[in-house]
């Protein structure tokens, strides 16, 4: 039995942990496909391809708490690089935009995010640093003392 065989030699190629992910997963959905399986073949695909909306997303993927550091500067130029910012001093309907993750990336990106030698960083947008100015105008975020956003030697 054909199909067979070729379930036997995916299970045995995960189980040596040799194959990639992405390609152990590629002969899943035809296992999937030929099995008449249409949520596992879906769900293939999706982890292939990447996921669209949180929603979608399984629980393995997502959200994690993430430690956010900051970058501070002060009078005289000083300044501070990676200092521990507290979820706590964020008015609780901005947590979970700014203290969590979710990863979205197929497999294969995903993969060379793992391999990488180095800390996985994912920085702000934009967007988060002017909510952290206006938190601070509007008296809703307490840095003491009060971080200003860095510019560079050009003013950019």
């Amino acid at each position: 039995m054909p199909g067979a065989a070729n379930l036997a030699s995916l299970i045995e190629d995960a189980a040596a942990s040799q194959v990639p992910v992405d390609e152990l997963l590629r002969r899943l959905k035809v296992v999937a496909s030929r099995a008449g399986i249409p949520e596992l073949e879906s769900w293939v695909q999706q982890e292939l391809d990447g996921y669209d909306h949180v929603e979608e997303l399984p629980t393995y993927r997502g959200p994690f708490t993430t430690h956010v550091l900051g970058h501070f500067s002060g009078m005289l130029q000083s300044e501070a690089s990676n200092v521990p910012i507290a979820a706590s001093l964020f008015p609780s309907e901005y947590q979970p935009r700014l203290f969590k993750a979710n990863f979205f990336e197929g497999v294969a990106a995903l993969e060379v995010l793992a391999s990488a030698n180095s800390e996985l960083t994912i920085p702000w947008p934009a967007d988060a640093l002017m909510l952290v100015q206006m938190l601070e105008r509007q008296g809703k975020l307490n840095l003491d003392p009060p971080p200003r956003l860095l510019r560079g030697p050009d003013g950019a």
